[in-house]
């Protein structure tokens, strides 16, 4: 039996602050994953210290937001899709750390200093503590979502190209990647026309042209790895095609 109010378990992802986010997220793992809730409440934890500084561009005019409401929206939204894998749930949770939190894991969780630490380094440093603390499968996930440096010198659209390349390769027949992405795509893309406001519309169209070439891929993966059903609920696999197939009428009237 859930805890929360009625009415805040009614709210719609975008309106909740990461108060109400964190505790629609700790109450639905309590319900769905709890022999693996206290792992999953340690990836709150470190998800929560690690954007600590960190804001995100919040929808129309309203201020910048705290970082941490992206991963909690993603993962609320999975939790909401009927996910009850932990893996998949600490995955999404960590999503971002690796590529935008690097140095602080190394600081503060592994006490070494990052200053003279090399890019492959500071890889090794991360993963081995990110396997030993959250296990080798949710690491996994975390570096198949984790965007690869692109290559120096390269343009706008090239940038685009790789990284539409990068999104293909990761979910291609991984159901737990493609979840996990896809609630990052739904957060990032689908969040756009909300954020297409006086002064923001050059911003919006450039990701707008970055997102829209991956409704396809999503299409495709979704049609043919029959995996993604068993890892959802029924309303959730309803809901995961729904959301993709509205993707392309909401970005196309950005670009």
């Amino acid at each position: 039996m859930s805890v929360m109010s009625p009415q805040l378990q009614s709210l719609s992802l975008k309106s909740m602050d990461s108060s109400a986010l964190t505790l629609s997220v700790l109450d639905a793992v309590r319900l769905a994953a709890p022999a693996d809730a206290e792992r999953i409440f340690a990836a709150v934890s470190a998800a929560a210290f690690l954007h600590r500084n960190q804001t995100r561009a919040n929808r129309a005019n309203l201020p910048r937001t705290p970082y941490i409401e992206h991963p909690l929206r993603n993962t609320m939204r999975l939790l909401r899709w009927g996910v009850t894998d932990p893996e998949i749930i600490i995955a999404t949770l960590l999503h971002d750390t690796i590529e935008d939190c690097s140095e602080d894991i190394v600081k503060h969780f592994l006490r070494i200093d990052p200053t003279d630490v090399t890019d492959i380094e500071m890889r090794r440093y991360v993963t081995e503590w990110m396997t030993d603390t959250f296990g080798a499968r949710a690491t996994g996930i975390v570096l198949a979502v984790t965007n690869p440096a692109f290559t120096k010198g390269s343009t706008r659209a090239e940038k685009n190209t790789q990284y539409v390349a990068h999104v293909r390769e990761a979910i291609t027949d991984r159901a737990e990647v493609f979840l996990v992405k896809l609630s990052d795509f739904v957060d990032n893309a689908c969040g756009l026309p909300h954020n297409n406001v006086a002064g923001n519309e050059s911003m919006v169209s450039r990701l707008a042209s970055k997102y829209l070439p991956l409704v396809a891929i999503f299409q495709a993966e979704l049609a043919t790895n029959i995996r993604i059903a068993d890892l959802v609920s029924l309303d959730g696999f309803d809901g995961i095609g729904s959301q993709i197939d509205g993707a392309t009428a909401r970005l196309a009237v950005l670009v």
